[in-house]
């Protein structure tokens, strides 16, 4: 008779044997089971139910996961009245441009003048023919 260390030796080479030989076929047999729709639904319900219960676990012990999305810097409220300060400093200087050009027509009919575009890019310029810019008034 074997002693049982030598009997324990001789089942895990036969073991090892038999997987070495076998290999192929069990990871074919795997790769088909694995392909089977019915199997990966139940891997994934497994899995889903896992991170679950995992989930849970931590949010009772007082863990709160971070706000998911984009980082806000600032409230919508607050983001809305910087849009509208930006809207209202665009439509003074609209208006102001507005202005300016009505009372270079108001002073001379004959001659319209041309928008032109200045250094500062929201300052429009017009200009008569053989004059200096007139600058709109900032109000």
């Amino acid at each position: 008779m074997y002693l049982p260390e030598e009997r324990l030796a001789r089942v895990r080479a036969s073991k090892a044997k038999w997987r070495e030989q076998n290999r192929d076929a069990t990871r074919a047999k795997a790769a088909e089971k694995r392909a089977l729709p019915e199997y990966r639904e139940r891997e994934n319900e497994y899995h889903k139910a896992l991170y679950r219960a995992r989930r849970q676990a931590l949010l009772d012990t007082g863990w709160r996961p971070r706000p998911v999305g984009r980082p806000r810097l600032r409230t919508p409220e607050e983001a809305a009245e910087i849009h509208r300060r930006g809207n209202r400093a665009y439509m003074r200087r609209r208006r102001a441009r507005e202005r300016a050009r009505k009372a270079l027509l108001e002073a001379e009919p004959a001659a319209a003048p041309e928008p032109v575009r200045s250094s500062d890019e929201n300052a429009l310029v017009f200009c008569l023919p053989m004059d200096k810019p007139i600058l709109p008034s900032s109000t």
